[in-house]
């Protein structure tokens, strides 16, 4: 199913913040470890899929930039519908996670709606830096 144009908007905002939230916790992970090659991989991710949200064209991304961006997200969601299972979650809390993993299927289904005849290699403006 198709989000709607609200729906979209209500997505980027929770990607937008799921973004700097995981911007501000990389600068603080060791990138050679585990947690922040995980990280990393989830930061160019959600910098893909704003774009995509935003209109940018699919055509700027590769075949493989968007299977490593659909990889982390399948994670993402895969952690965040495991933590709405959690005792004791606050009703701020469902709410933030039931947001969070609506933004992240907007996402996934924004990536897996681009075609894939994209660019063999380019320079990625997503490449996360930290």
């Amino acid at each position: 199913m198709k989000a709607s144009p609200e729906e979209r908007r209500e997505s980027m905002r929770a990607l937008e913040s799921l973004l700097a939230k995981s911007e501000k916790a990389a600068g603080k992970l060791p990138p050679a470890g585990w947690s922040g090659r995980m990280l990393a991989a989830n930061v160019r991710a959600l910098r893909l899929a704003g774009a995509l949200m935003r209109g940018e064209r699919a055509a700027a991304f590769t075949a493989d930039d968007l299977a490593e961006a659909l990889a982390a997200i399948d994670d993402m969601v895969a952690r965040t519908a495991r933590a709405q299972e959690l005792p004791g979650l606050g009703a701020s809390s469902r709410t933030l996670l039931k947001r969070r993993l609506a933004a992240l299927r907007t996402a996934r289904e924004m990536i897996e709606d681009k075609p894939s005849h994209l660019k063999e290699h380019h320079e990625n403006p997503f490449e996360a830096r930290v």
